[in-house]
């Protein structure tokens, strides 16, 4: 799952030093080059932000193995996957975890009439938002955290052999590192996705030790 599908791979240690000394960007953007992808640049500020809440996340776990990729590019798909962890479970079976990172907060998240959807402010956010988007007052209609985790999976499950034969655990998740989910308002948490919620999980900032 690794090699030509995605715009950074490395071990741990050097996610870290290279997240720590400015070169995680450099590295994405010199390979969106290569592969002739032109990423914007709110895209480019994503990268720099969703980074460094990574390595937190793999520094308060206590892990020291992961190998670390961003921008994995989905097979037969035109999406990109944030971030997918490799590693070890506790019974020492190969696992894959593949992350949704998301920068929205409470206030720019707004409930609609639409089953699984929500309005969220992004102005910035030019390529990110690609599902039943539409412009106007500076919201999209996009999908749940959620429900892109189920899509991811389901492809990957899919398409992706040694995944679909169960020789290793996957799991995806969301994480929403500026939403808080004990803060009002709740879009993100609310009563109508605890079904979507309870098998694909979506995090909120205020609950990284439990994401940990």
């Amino acid at each position: 799952m690794t090699g030509k599908r995605v715009l950074y791979q490395e071990p741990q240690a050097t996610f870290f030093h290279d997240v720590m000394t400015n070169l995680f960007t450099d590295k994405m953007t010199k390979a969106a080059t290569y592969y002739n992808l032109h990423p914007s640049n709110s895209e480019l500020m994503s990268w720099g932000n969703n980074a460094p809440k990574i390595k937190d996340l793999l520094q308060l776990s206590g892990v020291t193995d992961t190998y670390v990729t961003f921008e994995y590019l989905v097979p037969y798909n035109m999406k990109r996957i944030d971030c997918i962890l490799y590693g070890r479970n506790s019974q020492n079976q190969g696992n894959v975890v593949h992350i949704e990172l998301k920068q929205w907060d409470n206030k720019g998240v707004r409930d609609t009439d639409c089953e699984g959807n929500f309005n969220v402010d992004d102005e910035d956010s030019d390529t990110t938002f690609q599902v039943q988007a539409y412009t106007g007052g500076g919201h999209r209609l996009v999908s749940h955290p959620s429900q892109q985790v189920r899509g991811y999976n389901d492809y990957l499950t899919g398409f992706i052999e040694v995944l679909s034969s169960k020789e290793l655990h996957i799991e995806g998740l969301a994480y929403c590192y500026n939403y808080r989910k004990n803060k009002t308002p709740n879009t993100l948490f609310d009563e109508k996705y605890s079904e979507l919620l309870q098998a694909y999980k979506t995090h909120a900032g205020d609950e990284v030790q439990e994401l940990a």
